[in-house]
């Protein structure tokens, strides 16, 4: 996967990239701060050092799912999903998903992040599917 992936849009320079240390404070928020997490999201507490010790082995990116920062101009947004699933191994596909920063909401910072994603996965990813989610109240995406 190369360094990152990124689109000029609306005057946001929009960008996907590993995750980094720097992220984590935000990132742990998207993952275990209810309030952050948003209604539907929220599952329950979570183990934060958990996440930090899979980050430090696999840097998020295994064969079966890549977690990538969402920026914009550079800043941390959020993050985007994928996860490999499918009936048999010869028929992979990929669901995708996007948890942005309650201040990133509403702007079309997860729809073009999901497309980057999706223009990458198809064209680096023997995978012939994608699958999205989304909450049903998320107009912009």
């Amino acid at each position: 996967m190369p360094a990152r992936l990124a689109v000029d849009m609306n005057q946001e320079h929009i960008c996907l990239r590993p995750i980094v240390e720097s992220d984590f404070p935000y990132f742990l928020a998207l993952l275990n701060d209810p309030a952050v997490m948003g209604e539907h999201l929220w599952t329950g507490w979570r183990q934060p050092d958990r996440i930090h010790r899979v980050w430090a082995e696999t840097g998020l990116l295994t064969d079966e799912q890549w977690t990538l920062a969402i920026t914009t101009d550079g800043e941390f947004c959020g993050y985007a999903a994928a996860m490999r699933e499918g009936a048999s191994p010869a028929a992979p596909h990929w669901s995708i998903g996007a948890q942005l920063l309650p201040e990133a909401r509403g702007r079309g910072i997860g729809t073009r992040a999901h497309r980057l994603f999706a223009d990458y996965l198809f064209a680096h990813s023997p995978v012939m599917r994608l699958e999205a989610e989304t909450e049903s109240t998320n107009l912009a995406e």
